[in-house]
């Protein structure tokens, strides 16, 4: 169970950053050499270096922040001792040239675990389906 408090806590605190538009703290949270794939850009990103230039970028071109993120639907699996794997939905709000946009997405982050604790290698974002409408 320590384990699993552990990576959720971990989870949290990335999320929490990213929900607050904390950037650097955010970015802290991944280990130099992760690796990237969004639905939202046209190539794979190959390090944390990559990510941020894009952020950067977004920032510069269209002024953009996030202005909340809230996880649900939680999973986590383990895979030996210092890997995990956190499989979620995310609701995020983003602001793109001074317009909230609220983003429906699903998203997988590979964590491994060192001397030095947690850190994400590897995220996957994709667009969620969307729900049925009920009648």
């Amino acid at each position: 169970m320590a384990r699993l408090d552990s990576i959720d806590q971990f989870a949290d605190s990335l999320v929490q950053a990213f929900g607050s538009n904390s950037v650097s703290d955010y970015f802290d949270h991944f280990a130099q050499d992760a690796t990237f794939i969004f639905y939202t850009h046209e190539s794979i990103m190959y390090s944390r270096q990559d990510y941020i230039n894009l952020w950067d970028r977004w920032v510069r071109e269209s002024d953009f922040s996030v202005i909340s993120c809230v996880t649900q639907n939680r999973n986590v699996q383990f895979v030996g001792k210092s890997t995990a794997i956190l499989t979620h939905e995310v609701t995020t709000v983003v602001s793109v040239d001074g317009a909230p946009e609220e983003l429906h997405e699903r998203e997988t982050i590979v964590f491994h675990k060192d001397l030095n604790g947690w850190q994400a290698v590897h995220e996957h974002l994709s667009p969620a389906v969307p729900k049925p409408v009920q009648e």
